[in-house]
């Protein structure tokens, strides 16, 4: 079981390097160290274990946020994508507000428009739970959105 997990981990963490490195031995390279260090195993191990945790955390906020506003199906916020079309329904938003997302092809203008999109949503879901528009749009800062998804999910 163990070696099946290392095995795994490793696979990813391969695929993951690919990406970032400049060549195929740059990769394989940066396996070989990873797997020969069993505290480099741990840190990927603990990555992926926070990861779900926070998935999970949002998955749970979204939900909640949908029901509080009687939106149906709320059981989409644990579907990935299908949570997007979610936050739309919820924020009153046509779904052709979706293909906003494909500007990230586009270089560096394409990650403002999506975070420009992102930050709209989020203002719009926070209107829709009668919540300040600008307590939303802090959902575009990294680690302020988990407190604020948690201040729209959780509270009255």
């Amino acid at each position: 079981m163990k070696k099946r997990i290392l095995l795994f981990l490793g696979a990813f963490l391969f695929c993951a390097t690919s990406l970032f490195a400049a060549t195929r031995e740059d990769s394989a390279q940066i396996l070989r160290t990873m797997a020969s260090s069993p505290a480099a195993a741990g840190i990927l191990i603990a990555i992926v274990i926070i990861g779900l945790v926070l998935y999970i955390y949002s998955c749970l906020c979204l939900q909640l946020i949908a029901q509080k506003t009687g939106t149906e199906p709320a059981w989409l916020a644990w579907i990935p994508i299908a949570n997007i079309f979610l936050m739309c329904k919820v924020a009153g938003l046509s779904y052709w507000w979706i293909l906003t997302l494909l500007a990230g092809i586009i270089p560096f203008l394409g990650s403002l428009i999506i975070l420009g999109f992102s930050g709209y949503l989020w203002f719009k879901i926070a209107e829709a739970r009668n919540k300040e528009g600008w307590i939303g749009v802090l959902c575009v800062l990294p680690l302020v959105n988990l407190a604020v998804m948690g201040y729209l999910a959780f509270t009255d």
